[in-house]
């Protein structure tokens, strides 16, 4: 689990909170917003669900290939199941607990680090870098993942393979998934040319 959004740039203030959650074990993440929500809703800690998206489920929760830039733009800026909740929890103060905004993210263990990039923000930081990996490197990035624009396939760099595997099919081998949140999307950042920089130095606006 990760909190993104302003959280994680360190702001002070924010007007809802991002919250990603993810499993090693991809049969974990596979509808797992459906579920969430009704158990959250059944504890009474959630007033309201705005949005729920599970199309990432619905297809296996495979990659989506890219489909040009005439393609339909469907709901919201990525692909992965989430739901927007009206957050109350009133152990304390009852019915005058404060609401609060709650999007929860569900990420699959292969695209995390892309998913934890994407929703960390700022504005302007994630509008250059679209624009860097378009411009430079030809690909389209969004927080479900990254694929080519020449021909809409998923580029994984978030898996690791030892000098042994790299070349053609890999010699067979199945890649080896981050061992973490963090390494993930460290990964997505060298992958694409670029320095790491910590989620603080990515305030914006």
């Amino acid at each position: 689990m990760a909190i993104v959004g302003g959280y994680r740039r360190g702001k002070k203030e924010s007007s809802d909170v991002d919250i990603i959650l993810s499993h090693r074990d991809e049969s974990q993440t596979m509808n797992m917003i459906n579920d969430l929500v009704v158990s959250l809703e059944q504890a009474h800690l959630i007033t309201h669900t705005l949005s729920l998206w599970n199309k990432n489920s619905e297809r296996g929760q495979l990659p989506l290939a890219w489909r040009g830039e005439g393609a339909r733009r469907g709901s919201g800026f990525d692909t992965l199941d989430k739901a927007m909740v009206v957050w109350q929890d009133k152990k304390k103060a009852g019915d005058d607990a404060p609401h609060r905004r709650v999007d929860i993210i569900i990420s699959p263990w292969k695209t995390v680090g892309c998913a934890l990039l994407g929703w960390s923000g700022g504005t302007t930081f994630e509008r250059d870098l679209r624009r860097y990996c378009k411009q430079e490197k030809g690909l389209k990035f969004d927080s479900s993942g990254i694929r080519r624009r020449s021909d809409g396939t998923w580029v994984d760099f978030e898996s690791h393979y030892t000098a042994s595997d790299e070349g053609p099919g890999h010699d067979g081998r199945c890649p080896q998934p981050a061992p973490d949140m963090d390494t993930a999307e460290r990964r997505v950042f060298e992958g694409l040319g670029l320095t790491w920089r910590d989620p603080t130095e990515r305030c914006t606006g």
